[in-house]
């Protein structure tokens, strides 16, 4: 996109370009599992869907736990460990095996990620009242997923600078701002940046079709 302005110059593209340049983002490591049956029967019970973990001491920073029960009457339980920022900048070399950068490229050290996912483990057993995974009776995983660009930092990029006509662009994200001002790095600034997108590139093409 840089190179593309450069070649073809657009003062309101620059400004945007030169916006995000500007925005930092705060990394996490997750570690995935999902477990069934009386395991996850175990983690439902819990009064809590999303925990944010306060200690400073602690690898973590967020527990997240989401399931169900099927048709047939089996429960099962998906959770996710969120490391904090600290952790996960520490091991910025590391990447899940199953991330794309270790298939295409083969960027990452399994021994490594091994011992960060038991790092983690470790951390979330030192949690009172939560239940143990076991290895032998988990559906999938654990499984250890870098966030490189987990939350974005600093200021939103404008909707006013989300779509650029004049070079037939458009931003969203959780990064990009939208009328409505929703909160920086949240699923709701995604989903309304990108509404906001769409509806003015519809807007662009019925105006140019008229």
């Amino acid at each position: 996109m840089i190179a593309a302005e450069v070649e073809s110059p657009d003062t309101k593209l620059r400004q945007a370009l030169d916006a995000i340049g500007k925005q930092e983002v705060s990394p996490r490591m997750a570690v995935f599992f999902i477990c069934s049956g009386d395991d996850a029967r175990k983690w439902r019970s819990l009064d809590f869907d999303v925990a944010n973990i306060s200690n400073e001491d602690s690898i973590l920073s967020k527990i997240i736990i989401q399931g169900d029960t099927t048709d047939s009457g089996d429960e099962w339980c998906s959770v996710v460990l969120h490391s904090t920022e600290a952790f996960a900048t520490e091991n910025s070399s590391v990447y899940g095996r199953t991330s794309s950068a270790a298939r295409v490229g083969g960027a990452t050290d399994e021994s490594l990620e091994d011992d960060l996912i038991g790092r983690m483990l470790t951390s979330m057993k030192e949690i009172p009242g939560l239940p143990t995974p076991n290895d032998k009776t988990l559906s999938y995983g654990p499984i250890l997923h870098r966030w490189g660009n987990a939350f974005p930092k600093g200021n939103a990029l404008s909707h006013e600078l989300g779509f650029i006509p004049s070079s037939h662009v458009a931003f969203c994200g959780d990064y990009v701002s939208s009328p409505e001002n929703p909160r920086l790095g949240s699923l709701e600034s995604a989903l309304l940046s990108g509404t906001y997108a769409g509806e003015q590139v519809a807007k662009y093409i019925l105006d140019d079709i008229k």
